[in-house]
């Protein structure tokens, strides 16, 4: 459904003559950014995505895991609760200085949120999902859905595409395919994407997406800029 929307809203702005200069793929919308660069097609889109749910369903089959949320501590306090849970819980994902994903065991997953209550956080909380994204839980999906996508005819972006893994500018197919393809199971950091894209000179950002979190979190993230909401418009 988010990347129905997704694509929606990014064909909603190309009617309204508003052409985007630069992409970035949140988490899953890596999918929805591929459409929008004319990398791929829309119904390509859907067969990618379920066949990488196909994927991480075999591989955390019979496993409990779960991805929660951390508001309000910092880069050195998630690191301590990642290192002292031996294993067992990753970062996936940072938002702003202060803001924070982690995926792994879900028992490990409520311990920390206990444990970043303890130590002041503003805000924490379980996410409904089942799935560690974006963690080495997942990294076993490499070679079956690389294997799967590599012979798939994709289109050199007509744009480029930031990376959320390292920031780096995805180009070309074969790029896009392993950013894909490693976006399952590789820690994201949007704090830094957004940044990058604010030192390439992007003065105005817009979010095609079903809601308004990346616009609510910008607030958090140097810089002083516009960020809309699709709805906007």
């Amino acid at each position: 459904m988010t990347y129905i929307l997704c694509c929606s809203y990014a064909d909603f702005m190309k009617e309204k003559n508003i052409v985007p200069v630069i992409c970035a793929g949140y988490s899953m919308g890596i999918y929805a950014a591929a459409y929008k660069a004319g990398s791929i097609s829309f119904e390509d889109g859907l067969f990618l995505i379920r066949t990488a749910y196909t994927e991480i369903r075999k591989i955390s089959a019979g496993k409990i895991f779960g991805m929660g949320t951390i508001l309000g501590l910092g880069l050195e306090d998630i690191n301590h609760l990642v290192t002292d849970d031996q294993g067992n819980l990753e970062i996936a994902n940072q938002n702003s200085p202060y803001s924070f994903i982690l995926a792994g065991r879900l028992d490990e997953i409520r311990i920390a949120l206990e444990k970043a209550r303890d130590e002041g956080a503003l805000n924490y909380r379980l996410l409904n999902v089942t799935i560690p994204y974006h963690s080495k839980f997942l990294e076993k999906t490499n070679e079956p859905f690389g294997t799967f996508i590599e012979p798939l005819p994709f289109k050199d972006p007509e744009l480029p595409i930031v990376s959320l893994i390292d920031q780096s500018l995805l180009k070309n197919s074969g790029a896009l395919k392993k950013e894909i393809v490693k976006n399952l199971y590789t820690r994201l950091n949007w704090y830094q994407t957004q940044l990058y894209l604010q030192h390439s000179g992007i003065r105005s950002f817009i979010e095609c997406g079903p809601g308004k979190t990346l616009v609510k979190n910008a607030k958090f993230v140097e810089g002083d800029f516009p960020f809309y909401s699709a709805s906007s418009f």
